[in-house]
């Protein structure tokens, strides 16, 4: 039991320093399930150019890329981190030569965002928060309330 949470803990740390692989505000934060099929959101969100590029956040393999449900994601396990795999999705256009088994570096173009970016890490197939791997130190959410009455805690307003 101890060496299994020790392994779950020891996953949710990234093996090297990660990159943002997008640029953006985060719309959508991280609400874990209460079960497998139960409502959540298993990712983050963030708000992107649409052309601007997507790039792995650390470095892995390919283990899927392609369209779900009409939309373009990639799925990498990460080198290093038994047990993790990440989750690019909602992209407008997917890199050439990213099949399943090819390596990734961190900060490679995976491919070109839409108006938004998913992005998702699961770790021994469970969602986690994954803000520790996407090289985000303190997320900027949206926050429409307080940018219209001047939070002094959100850049770019004043009270």
């Amino acid at each position: 039991m101890l060496r299994s949470l020790l392994f779950t803990l020891a996953s949710l740390i990234p093996p090297v320093s990660p990159v943002s692989p997008v640029h953006g505000q985060i719309v959508t934060r991280f609400s874990p399930p209460s079960c497998q099929f139960c409502s959540g959101h298993r990712g983050v969100v963030v708000a992107t150019a649409v052309g601007s590029q997507v790039s792995a956040s650390v470095p892995g393999h390919v283990q899927f890329a392609g369209l779900v449900a009409g939309r373009l994601y990639l799925v990498e396990t990460v080198d290093g981190a038994a047990g993790v795999t990440m989750t690019y999705g909602w992209m407008a256009i997917l890199s050439q030569g990213l099949a399943p088994g090819a390596a990734l570096g961190s900060g490679q173009v995976l491919g070109v965002a839409g108006p938004s970016t998913y992005l998702g890490v699961k770790v021994g197939g469970q969602p986690v928060d994954p803000l520790p791997w996407l090289g985000v130190r303190r997320p900027r959410l949206t926050d429409r309330v307080s940018e219209a009455s001047g939070d002094p805690r959100v850049p770019g307003t004043t009270k």
